[in-house]
């Protein structure tokens, strides 16, 4: 019974994962097309921070949160390379 339980466990582990990566590299791809900006990623982030209890009482979680949001803020293109991509007409937007 145990054998089998860890084994479940790892399975849905391995979903957690793949659904993790999935949505992070959406978010990474609508974040570099200008899909989505800093102002949008901010609400999202805050809204799930508020909207998942577990992020209080984990420690662990709530560290995962914080690398996902710090990952995803790096996307974010600064000022100064948003004008030197605007100078460059080669680009997509």
């Amino acid at each position: 019974m145990s054998r089998q339980r860890d084994q479940e466990t790892a399975r849905v582990e391995d979903k957690i994962d793949l659904v993790l990566y999935l949505v992070e590299h959406l978010m990474r791809e609508m974040i570099s097309r200008g899909a989505l900006g800093e102002a949008a990623l901010a609400r999202i982030m805050d809204g799930v921070g508020k909207s998942v209890p577990a992020l209080s009482n984990s420690e662990e979680l709530r560290g995962v949160y914080e690398q996902i949001r710090q990952r995803l803020e790096r996307c974010i293109p600064t000022t100064l390379q948003r004008a030197d991509r605007d100078r460059d007409p080669a680009t997509m937007d």
